[in-house]
């Protein structure tokens, strides 16, 4: 079984259908749209097996009503995603990790059974309704595989919840702050020193995948940028340990035991700085 660590999963370009008038659907919403992705947006040669699709998307129609939109609640509770818009059968998995009510701008992961890479993939997107919290969880997107799930959303105030149904939240360690991300939301810089982000409770598998995306300034090299640390006890047990990059533009991750030398793989970073880059 492979393992997961990740921050964030790579965007789809999506296509929006134009709203439809006014029904009252079975699932108690009673507006929805087709959400498209492209065939084309699917690398590889095969589908792609319960993927957590990143829905972006910025809509008036998802507005509130407050605002001259359609959705009655402002945390967007009356959000959901079904895999047509007949409005039956069952729902779908997602996790909605930001919505702005005067906007109607979303980030939404929605788990997809089969994402197929010969075919356009759709999806219902329902809005407008009576409900009093999501039809989904978070935990309900993120399998087993994942060790955890780090949005660090909103941009404005740092949260470094987990949101697999492992609860691994992150320490913020130091003066850490939100800052603006790729997607959502990030973390102003850390030096990896007295500022950085850690959970001493994962115990690292001997096969694992971990991704994250980084915008290191070229000025702020020389800070270390050492900023995530993962380990199963203490800082001295098994841990993985990033530089992002570090002082000499060299991205490294150290991985065993604290106190030797069991292992670092690295890469030049010094042609990624200064841009979003997904590692």
């Amino acid at each position: 079984m492979k393992t997961y660590i990740t921050a964030l999963k790579p965007i789809f370009v999506l296509a929006l259908l134009a709203l439809p008038a006014f029904a009252a659907f079975p699932n108690g919403y009673s507006y929805c749209k087709v959400v498209t992705t492209s065939a084309t947006m699917v690398s590889g040669t095969s589908d792609l097996i319960n993927y957590p699709l990143t829905v972006i998307l910025a809509d008036n129609d998802l507005r509130t009503v407050a605002n001259s939109g359609f959705v009655n609640n402002a945390n967007g509770y009356d959000i959901g995603f079904y895999p047509d818009c007949s409005g039956s059968g069952a729902p779908l998995k997602w996790e909605m990790e930001s919505y702005s009510p005067t906007t109607g701008a979303i980030v939404a992961h929605v788990l997809r059974p089969t994402l197929s890479h010969t075919a356009n993939d759709t999806i219902g997107m329902f809005y407008g309704g009576s409900f009093s919290s999501f039809q989904s969880t978070a935990s309900a997107v993120w399998d087993v595989n994942y060790l955890g799930v780090w949005h660090l959303p909103n941009g404005t105030t740092l949260s470094a919840n987990d949101s697999t149904a492992n609860a691994r939240h992150l320490t913020i360690n130091g003066a850490l702050g939100g800052a603006a991300g790729q997607i959502d939301g990030g973390t102003t810089k850390m030096d990896g020193s007295t500022q950085y982000l850690s959970n001493l409770s994962i115990a690292s598998p001997n096969s694992i995948t971990y991704s994250l995306w980084t915008n290191i300034a070229t000025a702020d090299a020389a800070y270390g940028q050492g900023g995530l640390y993962f380990a199963n006890g203490s800082t001295a047990s098994p841990r993985i340990l990033s530089h992002m990059p570090y002082s000499d533009k060299v991205l490294y991750w150290d991985y065993g035991n604290a106190t030797g030398n069991d292992g670092r793989v690295s890469t030049n970073y010094a042609s990624y700085m200064d841009a979003w880059t997904y590692v």
